[in-house]
């Protein structure tokens, strides 16, 4: 029987899979194209490679009994803005290992949480999430953030 962690791990390389296999059959037309975050289809798959790592923090934080920081939306907007502009130029080819990269350090991540800490429960100040054990926020931040961004992006390129 499979732990939480890898059930997790599991459901955001599947989503992750199909983002990389949407994004490496992009032409440069369609990277460029407008998503329904307003970003270039390129900026918004950036943003997803690049939420990765700082998502997962905060899983780990919840997992490890610590304190997720106070979050609120003006902060991350601010922050969304200010990537937006870094990734402006950013090729196919370096978010797609961007994609992989942070991708394969996630899956390990989920993989190392144990049942106990799948369970484990913290206060997410984020957007009004509220009091979420640690599978929950990596359901909602890992998994969730990606594929919605990830629906904005298939609109834009069908």
């Amino acid at each position: 029987m499979a732990t939480t962690g890898e059930s997790l791990a599991e459901k955001f390389e599947k989503t992750n899979n199909e983002i990389l296999s949407k994004v490496e059959s992009l032409s440069d037309a369609q990277w460029g194209r407008t998503s329904s975050e307003g970003w270039p289809v390129g900026v918004t798959v950036h943003h997803i490679a690049e939420s990765y790592a700082g998502l997962a923090g905060l899983v780990q934080t919840i997992a490890t009994g610590g304190q997720v920081p106070q979050l609120t939306m003006e902060m991350i907007n601010q922050g969304n803005a200010e990537h937006a502009v870094r990734a402006a130029g950013a090729t196919k080819a370096e978010t797609v290992q961007k994609l992989r990269d942070a991708g394969a350090a996630t899956s390990t991540m989920l993989r190392g949480l144990t049942d106990e800490q799948c369970a484990k429960t913290g206060m997410m100040p984020i957007a009004g999430f509220g009091e979420m054990s640690a599978a929950q926020a990596a359901e909602a931040l890992l998994v969730g953030h990606g594929a919605g961004h990830f629906e904005g992006v298939k609109s834009a390129v069908a």
